[in-house]
């Protein structure tokens, strides 16, 4: 698998990774003591303050910024470009 397609798979891993630091970070709390509330997830999201709400900003921005990637990585490797520059971000070599 080359550099590009690895990138693809840690791209669709981030927005996952960041928000579960911020749930994460809520611990074992029950909802009513502040901890995650799945059955109401935007009030808790709401609340979030300090790096959990830039965590939570990242994932937003992360799978804002997936389809985009994903398609150019695609699109480069479909129209037949140099591996080694799609996977080095169209530096040779």
């Amino acid at each position: 698998m080359s550099v590009a397609n690895w990138c693809v798979l840690a791209a669709c891993a981030l927005p996952v990774l960041t928000v579960g630091m911020a749930k994460a970070s809520a611990g074992m709390k029950s909802p009513r003591k502040g901890g995650y509330d799945n059955h109401n997830p935007r009030q808790w999201l709401g609340q979030l303050t300090g790096w959990q709400q830039r965590a939570v900003a990242a994932q937003a921005n992360g799978f804002e910024a997936l389809p985009l990637f994903i398609a150019a990585v695609l699109m480069a490797q479909q129209a037949h470009a140099d591996q080694s520059s799609i996977d080095h971000g169209g530096q040779p070599g």
